[in-house]
């Protein structure tokens, strides 16, 4: 199909007997073309020689589940993405999807949501393929009534997957991380306390014992106490610093304060716009200047002095136990992988540290029988 035939508009009124037509679904396309007269949405329509082919609906109104109200307020979702079956495979799913992107980005959203069935996998991989990622929150049920073609109302529910496209910053696959000596040249001078953190804390501690690298790192993390971010962005000023979660990556303005991020958000992504990519992932933890809490269990604390070393240059790290801790949820191929390299170079008092900060954080972890074990050797 060349693309010169394709075109995507608004619909408005003159165009419903058309849609019809074309696509059927009489009251659904009367109720949304109604909706988009009165400024909550607008229903996007591909057309071939006249011809509806496809549509899409951008429903900016509040959302109907509550896990979506609560998780992306102020946003708007794609909704009733469908093309004609002899359309489908040409590329008109796609150009509607972008439509409805750039439409949302022109009325000043940062992201775009929607909802895909757990049936639908090929619907799932066209939107991971433009940009959709997962909220990480698990499946949610969505409600809705519709005509039952015999003149009266039907209740429909349909189990859905949630995902989320970020609209002003680069995907969040987009990492060219700095070294841990931009970043602390950066910060010199900064009266706040930080230390790079996850990875690249483990191979800072194996640096300072003159050990080589284990590993190359995709990304970069330092932690800061929460209270003291806002006083390094100055930092940071020629980057785009963004709150990350929920799947969705979204721009915070200028100047930035603690407000403006919500208190459920614990990571602020950096991002340069000009490669575009990211640079480095700031962790907002629970402590204080002078105290280190867990993010995980807030009960396990220690004085901030005792979990941070330092390189011989002078880079800040967090101490392998207290990362190792943090790696214990998850339990991915390269903590398994860091924990084996560096589990049995910890010292007594590190090893039993972290018996016990796992027994109380992830009762019953594995890796407490392990380190009990490197103990009685």
């Amino acid at each position: 199909m060349p693309a010169s035939r394709l075109t995507i508009r608004p619909a408005t009124r003159k165009d419903h007997p058309a849609l019809v037509a074309a696509l059927g679904q009489r009251d659904f396309f009367a109720d949304r073309i109604g909706r988009a007269r009165h400024k909550l949405g607008e229903l996007l329509v591909a057309w071939i020689d006249g011809k509806p082919v496809g549509d899409v609906y951008l429903w900016c109104e509040q959302f109907e589940e509550p896990e979506l109200v609560e998780a992306f307020p102020n946003a708007p979702l794609l909704n009733h993405l469908e093309v004609a079956p002899e359309f489908q495979g040409q590329g008109i799913g796609t150009a509607l999807i972008h439509a409805a992107d750039d439409l949302a980005r022109a009325r000043g959203y940062d992201i775009v949501v929607l909802g895909v069935g757990l049936d639908n996998p090929r619907a799932r991989a066209l939107y991971e393929r433009l940009g959709y990622l997962d909220w990480n929150g698990g499946s949610i049920v969505t409600r809705w009534t519709e005509p039952d073609g015999a003149g009266g109302i039907k209740h429909v529910e349909l189990t859905i997957d949630v995902m989320v496209r970020s609209l002003l910053v680069p995907h969040m696959d987009a990492w060219d991380a700095w070294h841990p000596r931009e970043v602390t040249s950066r910060l010199s001078g900064m009266d706040s306390p930080w230390h790079v953190a996850g990875g690249w804390a483990l191979d800072l501690w194996r640096f300072s014992r003159g050990r080589p690298q284990m590993r190359e790192h995709e990304d970069l993390e330092i932690a800061i106490p929460r209270e003291c971010f806002a006083s390094i962005t100055v930092a940071f000023n020629d980057f785009t610093l963004c709150t990350a979660g929920r799947g969705a990556i979204r721009p915070l303005g200028r100047p930035v304060t603690m407000a403006a991020v919500p208190p459920e958000m614990h990571q602020i992504w950096v991002a340069d716009m000009t490669v575009p990519a990211y640079r480095t992932d700031i962790f907002l933890e629970p402590g204080d200047a002078s105290t280190w809490i867990c993010r995980r269990d807030p009960t396990i604390t220690r004085p901030l002095v005792d979990v941070v070393g330092h390189t011989q240059d002078g880079i800040p790290f967090l101490k392998p136990e207290c990362v190792l801790l943090y790696k214990a949820k998850a339990h991915r191929d390269k903590d398994e992988a860091d924990f084996a390299a560096i589990a049995p170079e910890l010292d007594e008092a590190a090893r039993k540290w972290l018996i016990e900060a796992l027994a109380i954080a992830h009762p019953g972890d594995r890796w407490i029988t392990t380190l009990e074990s490197l103990a009685r050797r």
